[in-house]
């Protein structure tokens, strides 16, 4: 739908404008966003800040850690069961996106803190194959969660330059719950 909204209100402006759609979300987008910006800063056209978006936007990667199944469950996208047997055993589901922007596990952890391990292994090995990554944090509404995210991937040697931290969106933030956390990250270039 933002998509399909910024695609109309670009046949009616006044001046040029491409969409690019991410396929992501929240943190990730942003890291496209900078990208582009540091392109058209550099003094690219506009078809090479586009291709540099695409381009980044494939390469970006979105992984986050529920705190708990019951928001996923309220919201029709987890069965009742599911979200129990997870509550009962402190599994932590690690999400992350599809190329086409469809939300699927990763992983299913026991423990918060195994999960943000899990997690951290997962980007300082995708570094170790690509090299050096840009990443930035997201949270919903919890810094502590995010600060511990963010400790396990300094513990993990993850090679990374941290660009920033924030909160989930609304959306994301509904299905989500609170305590939720995430990174996003693309390699450097």
């Amino acid at each position: 739908g933002t998509v399909q909204s910024a695609t109309i209100a670009a046949a009616e402006s006044p001046i040029p404008v491409r969409v690019v759609d991410t396929k992501l979300v929240s943190q990730a987008s942003g890291l496209v966003l900078k990208s582009a910006i540091a392109a058209r800063d550099a003094g690219a056209t506009a078809q090479e800040v586009e291709r540099v978006a695409v381009e980044t936007a494939a390469e970006t990667r979105i992984f986050f850690v529920l705190d708990t199944l019951e928001y996923l469950v309220k919201g029709g996208r987890a069965g009742k069961a599911t979200g129990l047997a997870a509550s009962l055993l402190d599994i932590k589901p690690v999400l992350t996106f599809t190329p086409e922007g469809e939300v699927e596990p990763f992983a299913r952890v026991k423990g918060q803190k195994k999960a943000y391990a899990q997690l951290a292994e997962h980007v300082a090995k995708d570094a170790a194959e690509n090299g050096r990554m840009r990443l930035a944090l997201l949270h919903a509404c919890d810094e502590s969660r995010v600060a511990a995210l963010r400790a396990a991937i300094d513990t993990a040697g993850a090679d990374v330059e941290f660009e920033s931290t924030g909160l989930v969106g609304a959306v994301i933030g509904t299905y989500a719950g609170p305590g939720a956390v995430g990174v996003g990250y693309h390699p450097m270039r």
